[in-house]
């Protein structure tokens, strides 16, 4: 994925995504979230900096876009679930809070994490507790695509296989449904710009 290439060697996203060498990659791929088995990104040398500072002196420095921000929003029937207390755990760090108006979550995390879990406290319901992978969405084309974003919108509980099947066709009916598209269970052009919409990527 272009995030983890970009922090592994040094660099923003955006400086990997619109390097002339990824021109084609960029021609090919909508969005630097989603890529595909094959893709390759071209990463060029990094560019040496140099910067003066006094001696016998404490200095700090941070690196730009480190950490990265984390923000999920969490709906139930297209509606904010507000005030929710809620704990993600990141590479064993736990951080805490309360959904805010827009049933949002948002977080801090660096931009080679993969996995994070996300537990949810509710009043006076059971907790949950779900695991979310970080950057592994495939292209809206792919059925593997589209069960992630079906999953991640809460209209598929299966795996993201790529296979299809009647849970798969009832997830799309179901999501169909709820943009007002006829349910047909069947994942048109219609269909997965709804989906890239309703998802955000």
């Amino acid at each position: 994925m272009v995030f983890r290439a970009s922090y592994a060697n040094g660099f923003f996203w955006q400086t990997l995504w619109e390097h002339p060498g990824n021109q084609g990659l960029r021609a090919r791929r909508a969005s630097p979230h989603v890529l595909e088995p094959g893709d390759a990104v071209v990463v060029p040398a990094p560019r040496e900096k140099k910067v003066g500072c006094a001696t016998a002196k404490v200095h700090t420095f941070r690196r730009r876009g480190v950490p990265e921000a984390l923000v999920l929003r969490l709906l139930a029937a297209g509606e904010a679930r507000v005030g929710v207390a809620w704990t993600l755990a990141v590479d064993g760090v736990e951080q805490s809070g309360v959904t805010d108006r827009e049933g949002t979550v948002r977080a801090r995390l660096m931009p080679d994490a993969r996995e994070v879990t996300l537990t949810l406290r509710p009043d006076g319901a059971p907790e949950e507790r779900h695991e979310i992978a970080l950057r592994e969405v495939d292209p809206v084309e792919s059925v593997r695509g589209q069960q992630v974003r079906l999953r991640n919108l809460g209209f598929f509980e299966g795996a993201a296989d790529g296979a299809a099947g009647d849970a798969m066709e009832a997830a799309v009916a179901s999501f169909q449904r709820s943009q007002q598209i006829e349910p047909t269970g069947v994942a048109d052009e219609a269909t997965r710009s709804a989906l890239l919409a309703a998802h955000g990527c």
